[in-house]
């Protein structure tokens, strides 16, 4: 406990003087690749209290699990571009049959595969997603750990 820099006993923790309290907690799990900062507000004017509780969350990819998880985005971004290549040779299949035959195109093919392509748009776009998101955690926590130690 600080007040006004001086480094208090904790059994003075709270008295008629204490204007505000700011408790922070972290929490760090490593196994499971999460941070959490608990923060525990609190500002006392006359016989008013005011309270806020925050807790921030930050997930991070372990260092030992990074090259896994990056083999394994890689892996799943060439699957979905194997995806979209297949797509794209089934739609120009399509088209050059329908002008070969000089039939309507099939919309029930055409349907499956911009369905198909939309899929893989989707995935990619929430990997991508993760995969940033889960890097820019890892930055945030370490700024947050270091800031509160």
């Amino acid at each position: 406990v600080v007040r006004n820099g001086e480094q208090l006993p904790t059994r003075r923790f709270l008295d008629v003087q204490t204007q505000s309290v700011l408790v922070l907690a972290v929490f760090y799990l490593p196994d499971a690749g999460l941070t959490t900062v608990l923060e525990l507000r609190g500002a006392f004017e006359g016989s008013s209290v005011e309270t806020a509780v925050v807790a921030r969350h930050y997930g991070y990819m372990p260092r030992d699990r990074k090259p896994a998880v990056v083999t394994t985005f890689a892996l799943l971004f060439t699957l979905l571009a194997l995806v979209v290549l297949l797509n794209l040779a089934i739609l120009s299949t399509l088209c050059a049959e329908a002008k070969l035959r000089q039939l309507p195109l099939n919309r029930k093919g055409m349907l499956e595969v911009f369905y198909d392509l939309f899929q893989a748009s989707v995935t990619t776009v929430f990997a991508i997603l993760a995969l940033t998101r889960a890097l820019a955690s890892e930055s945030e926590a370490a700024r947050v750990v270091s800031d509160v130690a």
